[in-house]
């Protein structure tokens, strides 16, 4: 699964859309996320085009009271997803889209 994740990330990274915009010239760009708000829309960057981010979500984190119930593989799920929400949040594309 982090393979779809890395190809969602870096497909974005090869201009396809300055490309086709220069052709097409787009009113709007509408980018529907994987469901996380930490992953960047580099829709974002295409110059005088309002861009729509979402729907998004995944700011969410199991309480901490639930812990003891998630046993060991939903705690290393609930760590990663803090460690990516975390990282995304430090990367400059993310923080443009946002």
């Amino acid at each position: 699964m982090a393979g779809v994740h890395l190809c969602y990330y870096l497909w974005q990274l090869i201009h396809l859309a300055r490309r086709v915009h220069r052709e097409v010239g787009f009113d709007l760009a509408h980018h529907v996320t994987f469901g996380k708000y930490w992953a960047p829309n580099l829709s974002a960057f295409l110059e005088g085009v309002p861009s729509v981010w979402g729907p998004v979500e995944g700011g969410e984190s199991a309480p901490i009271s639930f812990e003891p119930n998630l046993g060991p593989r939903g705690l290393v799920y609930e760590f990663a997803r803090g460690l990516a929400r975390a990282l995304g949040e430090l990367d400059p594309l993310e923080r443009r889209t946002a």
